[in-house]
């Protein structure tokens, strides 16, 4: 393959980058003069690292890039419901599909909401505090006796529709501007350390689990028009009483023929366990039912834990064997590499790191960092919405590659260079690069076609776009590549 370069970066290019440059590109006519500005030896070897794309091996299909339905919504530290996310869902929504590229939401729906009382209207009234709420947040009361009739009175949705309302409708809408579709997933929480007692473990009883999913199903298609993708059956089973991987087979079986009854047919995620360790171990287990397995689309994990690298291809290989896909659909502190290792070893066709956004008031950023968005306050005023820099490499990834995009084969010849391609829904392939040190790179492989080659600094400044035209003949040449994200993307 052979590069023309179009334009070749030089000092003045990069005015208003505060590091000078985050790459220089060049052509053969140039190559010289780049070279000797970037500290290269202008009579030396213009060859670098070498990454090679190869389009004619192809693995999973991507299906989206994730965010739990979670704002700001508790002040633990007051101990009171803030609701001073509710009229900011416009630049939050916006931000967070346009600027970082996410596509699929996690809304969740806590065991506790089978229960006469409404808890969570109690906590957002003001008539109890955030530990209040929390003490019932998973306390289940049965509607009835019978789990093949639905009491209504007996389930409480104001959590549910508040996070619809609030959350997934301006999610979609935004989503619709860009002609995309959100993709919904309903998770259902059922975490162990609830204060309140609990009259029903909803873990062994697959029936009465089956009758709360279909009353949700049921609400939310009724009141809202919403049918959600797909069903996550539990989430961290390693947290909760009794979801061990027999049960949660159980669960699958008896969930998927009662929404099936009912006319729904979402995708299936288990067992999304906390330690990635865990997750082949609990989906032999599920196996182990029958007719669950087949019913499952895609094995999910979390990155809590000591091991998890190590066990990314026993998590790729067992969901090769069973013909499904994988998913790492939890880890607060998650980043640009751990994201490259769980789409290149783990296989992953959805990835998340966790909620989004949190609140920092007069610049005290002690709130945890586990969101995409920071929204910033100057006492009650809201101010403006920032990416962090975690978030912008991200998002170099996840708005490169879209729903629907199947990675293809790359392999690097150096560690201080991952890479990922993918060839997109409408037939053209893309490429990033995540550089961890100054290097010089070669790629081989890509298509012909004129390509924008982009990207963002670890400091989280980005390069101006520039327009490269990859010929047959020689690989792109990246003289000097500075640690961070690069992408490499078709024209429109």
């Amino acid at each position: 393959m052979m590069i023309n370069i179009q334009v070749c970066v030089f000092p003045e290019a990069c005015i208003k980058v505060p590091k000078i440059n985050f790459f220089a590109v060049a052509s053969a006519a140039c190559l010289v003069a780049v070279a000797v500005f970037f500290g290269l030896p202008s009579g030396g070897n213009t060859h670098g690292h070498v990454v090679t794309v190869d389009t004619t091996q192809t693995f999973q299909t991507i299906r989206g890039w994730e965010v739990s339905d979670r704002v700001w919504q508790t002040d633990k530290k007051a101990d009171r419901y803030d609701a001073s996310w509710e009229d900011l869902g416009g630049p939050i929504f916006s931000t967070l599909v346009a600027e970082v590229g996410i596509n699929n939401l996690r809304l969740q729906v806590p065991s506790g909401i089978e229960n006469p009382v409404d808890n969570w209207l109690r906590f957002t009234s003001g008539d109890i505090g955030y530990e209040g709420m929390k003490s019932h947040l998973y306390e289940v009361v049965n509607d009835n006796a019978d789990p093949a009739i639905v009491n209504p009175a007996g389930f409480q949705f104001h959590v549910l529709d508040q996070n619809v309302e609030h959350v997934l409708i301006p999610m979609r809408d935004a989503l619709a501007a860009q002609n995309e579709q959100l993709y919904v997933t309903l998770t259902f929480v059922d975490f162990a350390w609830t204060a309140g007692r609990t009259q029903l473990q909803l873990s062994t009883n697959p029936a009465e689990y089956a009758e709360f999913i279909l009353a949700v199903f049921q609400h939310l298609d009724r009141t809202k028009g919403v049918i959600p993708n797909a069903l996550e059956i539990i989430l961290e089973p390693e947290n909760t009483d009794g979801w061990s991987g027999r049960n949660i087979g159980r669960a699958i079986v008896a969930v998927t023929e009662r929404l099936a009854a009912a006319g729904y047919h979402p995708d299936i995620i288990a067992p999304s366990t906390t330690r990635a360790e865990n997750a082949v171990r609990f989906f032999e287990g599920l196996s182990e039912v029958s007719g669950a397995q087949e019913q499952v689309d895609l094995l999910a994990y979390h990155r809590y834990g000591r091991r998890t690298l190590g066990v990314l291809p026993d998590i790729a290989a067992a969901a090769r064997q069973a013909g499904i896909q994988t998913g790492m659909l939890e880890f607060i502190s998650g980043n640009v590499d751990m994201l490259l290792d769980d789409l290149t070893i783990g296989n992953v066709s959805a990835w998340q790191q966790y909620g989004v956004a949190r609140k920092i008031v007069d610049g005290d950023e002690r709130a945890s960092d586990s969101y995409y968005l920071d929204a910033y306050f100057e006492g009650n005023q809201f101010t403006r919405i920032e990416l962090p820099v975690r978030t912008r490499l991200l998002a170099e990834i996840f708005r490169l590659f879209r729903a629907g995009s199947v990675r293809v084969a790359t392999s690097s010849e150096n560690a201080a260079i991952a890479a990922v391609a993918m060839r997109q829904p409408d037939g053209q392939h893309a490429l990033a690069l995540r550089i961890s040190d100054q290097v010089a790179v070669t790629v081989n492989g890509m298509p012909p076609g004129t390509y924008i080659l982009a990207g963002m600094g670890d400091d989280g400044v980005a390069l101006s776009p520039q327009t490269v035209t990859i010929t047959s003949g020689t690989p792109l040449q990246i003289p000097s590549a500075q640690p961070g994200v690069l992408t490499l993307r078709p024209t429109e």
